[in-house]
């Protein structure tokens, strides 16, 4: 039985005669049995088993040791098992052993097993709580040595204890020791390190264990004068700092004492440095969310480089897109992003770093660069900096921001400055006559492009566009006969068969112009073989076009066919010839070598997997589709069977790529067999297939002759079996209900929406937003019973989706860390704001109140004086993670109920945003504070919430309409973010961890010799004294020898290691003083007779 067999396991660890593989074998057993039989460890006699494990800890041998630790880690269940291990002295052994140091992993075991055992510790609730100061100082010891192979687990083991027991790390003194661990690396740790700092920031209660003033050592690498950097390092602290100005915690820890960190990091551009100024620099480009870190993503900053991921000049190109969200869409289109119809957060964020920015005078320290240094890269940064500054200020912040210093007119003016820019690889102009006001003002209408609409509807745009081809068709299609003959014979199609040397560029030309002309076609076709050439060159038994491999001159070969085959449409005689030619039956042949019900095959077929994947045969689709825009050429596609040919393959659950790449070519304007195929795509069994196909119903929306069609297929998705294609119809009809006019159309079908669940949320809640939509779900007595769920459950997860949203998709630790982390941590109550493009999930209630209906029936509700009422009772909680999560739900529910003109008049009665205010003011709860700044920027989106906000201090910004786009700031900003007082140690027990009876009392002693062995261990902390220290100590020890073997020197040395920080070496040195471990033997020796009397 289990008892039996741990009873003989028991007995023999304690036979001193075995051999130390011998007891590690025993231990082995006994951990297993511990892992099988969890319930034994009850049964057994606690005393029995403790003192197994001393005498295993005070083994010579390191494996046994490692042995030791383990078995007093798997013993561990519970907090009670973890103070009875406590109570064996392992405090003092573990210390021990991580003052160790090895130089190979082998012999590191026990050290690892050491660490293991802490690490139970942080496992077990309230663990970390029972952890000693020495233990921390053991840890930060090891943190300090480079080429510790254990480094990197003591750094993790910190973070999460930083977490856990903040006030074991003040105690220790060790919180900006920690942050100098951060700084200076390993590097891929420093996010989760921050994200730990960041946590620690958030709350009042761990808060008060850092000093503000540490916080500066983050900003280190920036005040210095050295001419020579660590890169990695100085990068490493940029990033941080970014980092930690992404997050409200890190914002308002900077504001601290009047900004002082803002203003330090602003000033350090004084210093002429061109590494720290460049870093600087870039931190301020990625906080402004103007371009990311360059080391973190590689970025091309010149102006005509573009980026699919990150745009250097994305903040900027969407601001004066921004307008009051209540303002009446003109366009009848469909546009799935629309900025008019939504409200982003980051405007709002940025605009509070921008104007504190500008609070710390950086654009003086700017100038300053701009004009006196002689570094050209940070000259021309600087300049680059300034112009985005400006251009960011008159979009974002309010007109008492604004302000041009006669600095900038006379840093335009300045002819040095000229020079460097003609040369700088940032504005990459090669004309030497260009002059810098004349480059300043291009780059900012760089900068602007998109903006210069001013509301002027798309489709007028769209016209003068066409007018424009139009107008440029008409001069290429009459050019003169020798003009013709020269493009024809400058082709070289007719000179050589090698299609290589075949100018194709003047090929297409001819294909959209003049060729168009009948005459011209046909002359051509008649007296020379220029079409016939090229039609064979197509054609895919000749195994020209269609064998030739993918690559970068690809699109040359695929556009001159399509435009042939619109050359070919344009005109009676074209029609004809194509309808004679020899491509298109080859083509449809092609296509039927992979139909499943033809009975033509082929050994490699051109529309097989690997050539799709390798050969240019998929252009042939493209063709096709210019067939499909006309009715001739649908007729030719059903003359050859084409459509039925496409019909089969959809069946196919194996040819999704050819399903893939054919389906979005076609064009479906035209009700024929191509819409049947493409609603065959929509129900196919391939999952894949349907959900592309589903949206590519955003783009045909957008097409008036398929919009009515488009929406009943849309319609249809919404009862898929898969949950993801039901989300993308949602998604894409919920883009589309932005107007009155497509929510009428997409209402007509009455589509239901209970089967989705919270799927169907975002589009119930569009619906709920006009009258006709309330009325619809009137019917269904939808709106009260959704009423009723989202006061008693859904407004506390919107809290926590809007939060969880930010913090996984921006935050920047996140995206440091190793993706093979756990994807389930989150931090959900402090939470990242840099991101960009992001708009407020819907809010119910901010729906409802968008009718007047809706309105009235919130009137008759308490659900509105409920908000009202639990954010006043809880304004100043800072405790109850709970409440806080509640009192968020509250504010995001007034401040959307805000921005409704019908509702803003309720708001205003309730008497609650002076509350609002209240709380982004003196909340102790930072993301707190940041959650009512974000709703008070909601409320300014109205007449009635500007007026408001004006009594009480705060600045509204307005786009060139003079509409409000839902930014405010206060005309104070140091009252509210840059006086926060809980950011220094307060009133904080002192009291550290001891380990029993280390204490202030085990040095104090009447024997002279023990008190200079007491001397001489402290003089080991000072790097001038260590080597005195040094010599006095191994004097002491070889001619007072005993006196080292006692419980009182030994408990005294553990008493300066819990309280002093001592270097890894020094540790070392004092720790093999007692390698004998008699004077450990004795304390054990005197704990046991204690125990006994007891």
């Amino acid at each position: 039985s289990p008892t039996v067999n741990i009873s003989d396991i028991l007995s023999s660890l304690s036979d001193k005669s075995i051999s130390p593989e011998s007891q590690v074998q025993k231990a082995n057993d006994l951990i297993n049995l511990f892992q099988n039989y969890p319930n034994v460890k009850n049964q057994l006699v606690f005393s029995q088993l403790g003192y197994r494990i001393q005498f295993f800890l005070l083994s010579k041998s390191k494996e046994v040791i490692a042995a030791g630790f383990r078995i007093a880690r798997y013993f561990i269940s519970d907090y009670d098992s973890l103070k009875l291990i406590l109570s064996l002295r392992i405090h003092f052994f573990i210390i021990i052993s991580l003052s160790k140091s090895n130089p190979s992993y082998y012999s590191n075991i026990e050290r690892i097993q050491a660490l293991k055992l802490i690490r139970k510790y942080l496992d077990i609730p309230n663990g970390a709580e029972i952890l000693s100061v020495g233990i921390v100082n053991a840890l930060l010891s090891i943190c300090d040595q480079n080429d510790d192979d254990l480094k990197n687990i003591a750094i993790e083991t910190l973070c999460e204890l930083i977490i856990l027991n903040p006030k074991l790390l003040y105690q220790a003194d060790g919180f900006r020791y920690f942050l100098k661990i951060i700084v200076d690396g390993p590097f891929e740790l420093s996010p989760l390190a921050g994200m730990a700092v960041v946590k620690l920031l958030s709350s009042p209660k761990s808060r008060k264990y850092i000093n503000g003033y540490d916080l500066n050592y983050l900003l280190n690498y920036f005040l210095t004068y050295k001419t020579r950097f660590n890169i990695e390092k100085l990068n490493n602290s940029a990033f941080l700092v970014s980092s930690f100005l992404k997050t409200w915690s890190g914002l308002i820890a900077f504001c601290h004492n009047d900004f002082e960190p803002f203003k330090i990091l602003i000033n350090c551009l004084i210093y002429n440095n061109y590494y720290s100024r460049d870093s600087i620099m870039d931190i301020f480009f990625d906080i402004l969310n103007l371009r990311p870190l360059p080391w973190i993503k590689t970025i091309d900053i010149k102006i005509n480089s573009k980026n699919k991921n990150s745009n250097f000049y994305s903040q900027s190109e969407i601001l004066l897109q921004q307008s009051n969200i209540n303002k009446k869409n003109t366009n009848t289109g469909y546009h799935t992003n629309s900025p008019n119809n939504q409200i982003t957060i980051i405007n709002h964020y940025t605009s509070l770093i921008l104007a504190i920015l500008m609070n710390c005078n950086l654009m003086d320290k700017l100038l300053s660069i701009a004009k006196t240094t002689d570094d050209k890269k940070n000259k021309s940064k600087a300049i680059c900096l300034i112009i985005e500054i400006f251009q960011l200020s008159s979009n974002l912040l309010p007109r008492n921001y604004w302000g041009i210093s006669e600095e900038l007119v006379s840093l335009i003016e300045d002819n040095g400055i000229e020079n460097m820019m003609k040369s700088s690889k940032i504005f990459n102009y090669q004309q030497s006559s260009i002059n810098t006001i004349f480059q300043i003002e291009t780059y900012t209408r760089k900068i602007s492009k998109g903006k210069t609409t001013y509301n002027v509807p798309p489709i007028v745009l769209h016209s003068l566009d066409k007018l424009n081809k139009d107008l440029i068709y008409k001069m290429a299609i009459n050019i003169d006969d020798f003009q013709f003959r020269k493009m024809i014979n400058d082709t070289k199609v007719l000179t050589t068969k090698d299609t290589s040397e075949w100018k194709w560029d003047i090929i297409i030309d001819l294909a959209n112009g003049p060729l168009k002309n009948p005459k011209r076609f046909e002359e051509t076709l008649k007296t020379t073989k220029f079409i016939k050439r090229l039609m064979s060159f197509y054609r895919p038994f000749k195994k020209k076009f269609s064998s030739m491999k993918k690559s970068k001159d690809q699109d040359k070969y695929i556009n001159t066919g399509c435009a042939l085959f619109k050359m070919f449409l344009s005109t009676s005689e074209g029609f004809k010839y194509l309808s004679e030619n020899k491509l298109l039956p080859q083509i449809a042949e092609c296509l039927a070598q992979i139909d499943p019900y033809s009975c033509i095959t082929a050994n490699e077929p051109i529309f097989s997997k690997k050539y799709l994947a390798t050969r240019l045969s998929f252009g042939y689709f493209k063709m096709l589709a210019v067939l499909s825009s006309s009715s001739q050429g649908i007729s030719l596609l059903s003359k050859w069977n084409i459509f039925t040919i496409l019909y089969h393959i959809v069946e196919r659950n194996d040819r999704s790529d050819i399903v893939l790449t054919f389906l979005p070519e076609f064009n479906y304007s035209k009700q024929s067999h191509l819409r049947i195929i493409f609603s065959k795509a929509l129900t196919t069994r391939d999952r894949t297939v349907r959900l592309y196909a589903t949206n590519l119903l955003k783009d045909l929306l957008r097409i008036p002759s398929c919009s009515k069609w488009a929406i009943n297929l849309l319609i249809g998705q919404l009862y898929d079996t898969d949950i993801e294609v039901c989300n993308v119809s949602v998604e894409i009809l919920d883009a589309y209900c932005v107007t009155p006019e497509n929510m009428y159309e997409v209402l007509k079908y009455r589509p239901s929406l209970d089967h989705l669940g919270m799927i169907g949320a975002p589009l119930l809640l569009r619906f709920l937003s006009s009258p006709l939509g309330f009325n619809y779900l009137s019917e269904f007595d939808l709106i009260e019973n959704e009423m009723d769920d989202w006061f008693n459950r859904k407004n506390d997860l919107y809290v926590l989706e809007i939060e969880s949203l930010l913090f996984d998709e921006y935050s920047p630790f996140q995206n440091m860390l190793d993706s093979d982390g756990d994807e389930d941590v989150k931090v959900i109550d402090d939470y990242n704001i840099f991101f960009q493009k992001k708009i407020l999930p819907h809010h119910f209630f901010g729906e409802l109140v968008k009718t007047e209906e809706g309105n009235e029936l919130l009137s008759r509700t308490t659900y509105f004086q409920s908000f009202v009422n639990t954010i006043n009772a809880l304004k100043d909680e800072c405790e109850n993670m709970e409440n806080i999560i509640k009192l968020k739900g509250c504010l995001w529910a007034v401040g959307h109920i805000a921005l409704s003109d019908f509702a803003i008049e309720l708001v205003d009665k309730s008497g609650i945003i002076p509350t609002i205010i209240y709380i982004c003011k003196m909340s102790k709860i930072w993301s707190l504070k940041g959650t009512a700044f974000f709703v008070v920027g909601l409320i300014a989106n109205t007449q009635d919430g500007i007026e408001c906000l004006d009594e009480y201090g705060w600045d509204i910004s307005f786009d060139i309409n003079n509409n409000p786009i839902g930014i405010c700031l206060p005309k104070n900003l140091n009252e509210y973010f840059g006086n926060d007082k809980t950011l220094k140690v307060l009133d904080v027990d002192s009291e550290k961890n001891v380990i029993y009876d280390t204490s202030s009392k085990d040095l104090e002693t009447s024997d002279a010799i023990v008190k200079k062995i007491f001397t001489s261990i402290s003089y080991l902390c000072v790097p001038m004294l260590m080597g005195q220290g040094g010599k006095l100590l191994n004097k002491l020890r070889s001619k007072y020898r005993d006196k080292f073997d006692t419980a009182e020197v030994f408990l005294g040395a553990m008493n300066l290691l819990e309280n002093t920080k001592y270097k890894p070496g020094a540790r070392k040195f004092i720790v093999e003083l007692f390698s004998n471990s008699k004077a450990i033997e004795a304390l054990l020796k005197k704990d046991r007779r204690r125990s006994k009397v007891e």
